[in-house]
């Protein structure tokens, strides 16, 4: 199946040189380039599309040429605010930057892991709900190795970023046996990628049933977001079988 991307840069020599490397690959279709939040935005709601791929500096229309200190509008932000099941693949200066984390931006809480807040720290980009974190200067096998796993449901990042951050969560793996089978099925899966609905759809309940169990998981594990369960369970995936 031919798998429909939306690239967003505000970088048009960029983005079109990504256009042009993502059309070597025969299963994969760009149906739209754009350069701004705003156009994103429009097309990521009447484009029908697979995935987007962003720039995590693509910037506003309103906002011009903003400095490196400046705080405009922050793309990964605008468009999982309002589509909280876009599958997206964010493109980042460095993906294996080491710096201490802001424990909170805004409103939103981050999780206790050797991150900060900035828009292309890798932590706060998967809790905000981002599947794959890449390097603008990852190889192009990288990046369809990322593009067909998250077209296909699934979270890709790099093994030493895992790494580091399932150290926050390691203290909790004795919890992981007083789970009840139900709730293992539903950890797997958060493992694995699948958001609520898919979940629901797999396990034959509903999305409400599932917000209860992550609710119940994130509690009897002691973990404050999706992000970190799914990388604990995926650290031990055999305290969540067999499966009822």
């Amino acid at each position: 199946m031919v798998k429909r991307l939306l690239i967003a840069d505000s970088a048009e020599l960029s983005r079109k040189s990504l256009v042009e490397l993502i059309r070597t690959q025969p299963d994969c279709c760009v149906v739209a380039d754009v350069g701004t939040i705003e156009a994103t935005l429009t097309a990521c709601a009447t484009e029908p599309h697979d995935l987007l791929i962003a720039d995590t500096h693509t910037r506003s229309a309103a906002s011009g040429f903003a400095g490196p200190d400046a705080r405009p509008e922050f793309i990964v932000d605008e468009v999982l605010d309002r589509r909280p099941d876009e599958r997206l693949i964010a493109l980042v200066a460095d993906a294996r930057q080491q710096c201490l984390l802001n424990p909170e931006e805004g409103s939103r809480k981050l999780p206790p892991v050797p991150c900060c807040g900035s828009r292309d720290c890798p932590g706060a980009l998967f809790v905000r709900g981002v599947r794959c974190v890449l390097s603008r200067n990852a190889r192009p096998a990288a990046l369809f190795y990322a593009i067909r796993r998250v077209s296909g449901h699934r979270s890709c990042f790099s093994a030493d970023f895992s790494q580091r951050v399932v150290t926050c969560a390691s203290r909790h793996r004795g919890a992981l046996r007083n789970l009840s089978p139900r709730e293992c099925q539903v950890a797997a899966r958060v493992a694995g990628g699948l958001c609520n609905k898919e979940i629901a759809a797999e396990l034959g309940i509903g999305v409400a049933a599932v917000k209860k169990h992550i609710g119940h998981l994130l509690r009897k594990l002691d973990v404050q977001d999706r992000l970190q369960l799914g990388l604990l369970i995926a650290r031990r995936p055999d305290l969540t079988t067999p499966e009822v």
